[in-house]
């Protein structure tokens, strides 16, 4: 695996943009607890509200077990990552249909364009943006 986030919070910025929202000195407590979990390979996915279908990767991920850790409430679960997933790319945490959406940040950012099952990787070859497409 390739480590592009270090331990540093504003490298963090650039795979988890809601740390910018919070107070530095709760920032840096999140990456601090998130890099000693990623470094022992606890980690390998956060998703950011419960109910998300997708994760992103905080290292690059090759094919094999990989733990997602819960922005809004802490918990865990383990996801198979089907193939490699580059350092910030998504991961489905569950099986999506053709033509549903795509939730994330407890928004919908997208509308699958095939079926998606759990443990893919999600990007524009399998996704298309929600931005100008007619809500549900």
């Amino acid at each position: 695996m390739v480590d592009r986030a270090g331990s540093n919070w504003q490298d963090w910025l650039e795979v988890i943009p809601e740390l910018a929202a919070k107070p530095p000195a709760v920032a840096h407590q999140e990456v601090a607890s998130l890099s000693e979990e990623r470094e022992s390979g606890a980690v390998g996915l956060l998703a950011h509200r419960e109910g998300d279908a997708v994760g992103v990767a905080v290292q690059d991920l090759t094919p094999g077990e990989a733990v997602v850790a819960f922005l809004d409430s802490g918990s865990r679960l383990s996801v198979t990552v089907k193939s490699d997933v580059p350092l910030g790319h998504k991961v489905a945490l569950v099986d999506v249909a053709e033509g549903a959406e795509i939730i994330e940040y407890g928004e919908r950012i997208g509308l699958a364009r095939q079926a998606i099952s759990t443990g893919e990787h999600v990007h524009v070859h399998n996704i298309r943006s929600a931005k100008w497409q007619p809500t549900a």
